[in-house]
């Protein structure tokens, strides 16, 4: 069995950030079917975007973002008491 190395690093390059957009985009509407999620979003400017790599492969995709008096996280969106924690938003 060959060994691979998966890692998981901060994107900020535009590039690596569409990618990541671009895999969250599809986990949506493909597998998901919620074809009313566009990202990106009125949250890009309070997020940060992470890869997952194996190897140079892009397998996986997570944004954490930032509430702030301007923005609201978006799982208070649907679940106001989310104010009071951090939420990450996890993508397959």
């Amino acid at each position: 069995m060959e060994s691979t190395t998966v890692t998981i690093e901060c994107v900020t390059d535009p590039k690596s950030v569409r990618a990541c957009q671009q895999l969250m985009t599809g986990v949506f509407h493909t597998e998901l079917a919620f074809v009313g999620m566009a990202i990106p979003d009125a949250y890009e400017d309070v997020s940060v975007y992470f890869k997952i790599c194996d190897g140079d492969k892009l397998v996986g995709t997570f944004r954490i973002v930032k509430p702030n008096k301007y923005n609201r996280c978006p799982a208070t969106d649907v679940w106001p008491d989310a104010e009071m924690m951090s939420i990450a938003e996890l993508v397959r």
